[in-house]
């Protein structure tokens, strides 16, 4: 509970008589006394939230720490407005957004595309339905198994319900950030075509300006979420908006399956600290999230990691000086027009080459084409040549050994598992920094460098090749990787799969 004399004052939460004692917890409850604070807690501490929201001149709303917190902390727990497939998409059921079969089960009153006529009576898919039936030429209906962008259109339709069928979630939607002034001048076709079908094709009482709001509050505050059957889906929250971005997040985020966003501290925070989810991802190159942040929610990035360097020592997008082999190149600025320069030999890169090089050397590099899985000494010189190149905490370092571990993950010989550590052991490192403290990446890539560990020590003790003290030192770290995969990923809602994963890891450990 605790307390604490703040600057400002306030009516007393039980009396109403002026006050200056504020609660410890939150900050934004005042007592007259300790007596009355005591008093109120059984109330309070319903409401006694770990965050508190502050405004700035150049940030706008944003959340902070209101106490100190630990890692693994519940900050909130927030209900979606709506959520809906992506705006392009393969197909999926509107019913319950898993897969859509190859014989094209449609709904009976829409004929959008389900995956059985049990989900058009589906509580997700019956608001809509007789909406969407109003289009009875079938202009907006996918018609193949194509990827489509005609699925751009359900999440508009489901936040546009939101006015009669959820007042409240509605006003939530109205209050949130959209941008339309910076979006005017962005992709009038589109918007234009979606207008002319939720007003004359479904006929829905909206103005054009209505739809642009929503679908730019959408394209500004929705996030990514997987479907109980791994479709990737849009999502938006109230509440978990008014995070603010950062490339090194704090936060930990967490879906169950109805949307149910769980927000929990990655690393512990002490009370003002602000609190951060990342808008981008964390494994994407500094130009990459750099265009995503002007492009789609309209600032430069300050956070700690674009304005260092090195990237918080991971040097993710910096090349190798092609003059001074030992040296890596850093960029001068992560704003405006981006150069890299040794800081060595001083020569330079420009942004454009140094994205053209990247792009070059992962489309050499597609294993998936040019190489058999089990040509394991072609892997291995591959890695090798990528490490030269670059190195083992670059991007495209990154991405060749996420692909390999993909073609090596069903091939358990020796030399398959000795790489699948070895990769896996570097790829929990640069993880660490990239997204340190209880994340989820962390805790898979330590689950699997204890399962393949495990596992190459298996192998070596069946074949007998085993010479025992050695294998003994190999498991030593074992039982720390996974009680670290099961400290993170126990975190995870009891009905997603992560959750049953960490108690794989507590098995293993006990292995």
């Amino acid at each position: 509970m605790g307390g604490g004399r703040g600057t400002g004052g306030g009516p007393c939460g039980v009396c109403q008589a002026a006050s200056r004692l504020t609660c410890g917890g939150c900050g934004d409850i005042h007592y007259c006394g300790r007596d009355h604070q005591r008093r109120h807690w059984a109330h309070h501490r319903l409401h006694c939230r770990p965050y508190k929201e502050l405004t700035h001149p150049k940030l706008g709303r944003y959340l902070v720490a209101s106490r100190r917190l630990k890692a693994g902390q519940e900050v909130m727990e927030d209900l979606p407005l709506a959520f809906g497939p992506l705006p392009v998409s393969p197909l999926v059921c509107l019913g319950c957004h898993g897969p859509v079969p190859e014989k094209l089960p449609r709904c009976p009153g829409c004929w959008w595309p389900l995956c059985s006529p049990e989900c058009a009576a589906s509580s997700l898919h019956r608001q809509e339905c007789p909406v969407l039936a109003k289009d009875t030429e079938h202009v907006a209906v996918p018609d193949t198994h194509e990827e489509t962008s005609r699925y751009d259109l359900i999440l508009v339709v489901r936040m546009l319900l939101l006015r009669d069928a959820r007042p409240k979630a509605w006003a939530a939607l109205m209050d949130m950030e959209h941008h339309m002034d910076r979006r005017a001048h962005e992709g009038k076709l589109e918007l234009q075509t979606s207008v002319n079908l939720i007003r004359d094709v479904l006929g829905l009482d909206f103005t054009a300006e209505e739809v642009e709001q929503v679908r730019g509050a959408i394209a500004t505050n929705g996030m990514q979420m997987m479907s109980p059957a791994a479709v990737p889906l849009r999502v938006l929250h109230p509440r978990v908006r008014l995070f603010n971005h950062s490339c090194i997040p704090n936060l930990q985020l967490s879906f169950t399956d109805d949307g149910l966003m769980i927000v929990r501290t990655a690393v512990p925070l002490e009370a003002g600290d602000p609190m951060y989810v990342t808008y981008t991802g964390t494994t994407i190159p500094l130009w990459e999230r750099l265009s995503c942040l002007k492009e789609n929610y309209f600032f430069a990035c300050e956070c700690r990691r674009c304005s260092d360097p090195t990237e918080m020592g991971t040097d993710f997008s910096n090349p190798r000086c092609p003059e001074c082999r030992d040296h890596l190149m850093q960029p001068t600025t992560w704003l405006g027009a981006t150069t890299w320069a040794c800081p060595s030999c001083k020569v330079e890169k420009c942004m454009q080459r140094v994205k053209e090089e990247v792009h070059a050397s992962l489309s050499s590099l597609d294993m998936m084409d040019v190489v058999d899985s089990r040509s394991y000494k072609r892997l291995q010189y591959l890695l090798e040549q990528v490490e030269q190149d670059y190195h083992p905490q670059h991007y495209v370092w990154m991405k060749v050994a996420q692909t390999m571990l993909h073609k090596l993950q069903d091939y358990n010989t020796d030399t398959a598992l000795k790489m699948r550590v070895n990769i896996w052991n570097k790829l929990s490192v640069l993880y660490g920094k990239l997204e340190p403290g209880l994340t989820r990446r962390r805790g898979m890539s330590f689950l699997e460098l204890g399962l393949s560990i495990m596992k190459a020590v298996r192998n070596e003790y069946q074949n007998n090749t085993a010479y025992i003290p050695s294998l003994l030192q190999q498991l030593k770290p074992v039982v720390g990787y996974f009680q670290e995969a099961e400290d993170i990923l126990s975190f995870e809602p009891a009905t997603v799969r992560l959750h049953v994963l960490a108690e794989r890891a507590r098995v293993g450990k006990e292995k």
